[in-house]
């Protein structure tokens, strides 16, 4: 059973506006595949599905004031880091060579001529990516 003073705020449906990470360093689904609506309860499961049952949700400083404000609780686990290099080495128990490697082509692969809308669907895309994000594409670069 959770914590129940805390109740929903441990929920965290944020992540359409960032990247998630699995244990190996990889991203898993289309975090921009629909709104949170659509897609957190089947996430949900695809997270438990991975290995360790986990996922790391990263974001850039950018889509910070879009996070709700169940990432503000003191009880969660959060990081934060200057760099690409230092914020994939905080990431606990997440190969941190391949996280490098994942953001990176992430970041490369964003169609950048398409303009950020976080309201609606806006088809700001990744392009070549095994497994592509179809909305809300933000680059991972400002601490």
């Amino acid at each position: 059973m959770g914590d129940l003073t805390v109740g929903d705020a441990f929920q965290k449906h944020s992540y359409p506006f960032g990247i998630m990470l699995n244990a190996r360093g990889e991203r898993f689904v289309d975090e921009g595949a629909d709104f949170r609506n659509y897609t957190y309860a089947k996430y949900g499961g695809v997270i438990l599905a991975q290995p360790g049952h986990f996922a790391w949700q990263v974001f850039d400083a950018k889509t910070k004031h879009l996070l709700r404000d169940e990432y503000r609780i003191k009880r969660i686990t959060k990081v934060q880091a200057n760099t690409l290099e230092d914020l994939v080495a905080k990431l606990d128990d997440v190969n941190a060579p391949r996280a490098l490697e994942t953001i990176r082509a992430y970041n490369a692969a964003i169609r950048a001529d398409i303009p950020f809308n976080p309201n609606v669907k806006d088809g700001r895309s990744t392009a070549g990516l095994p497994i592509p994000k179809s909305n809300w594409a933000q680059t991972i670069a400002r601490p």
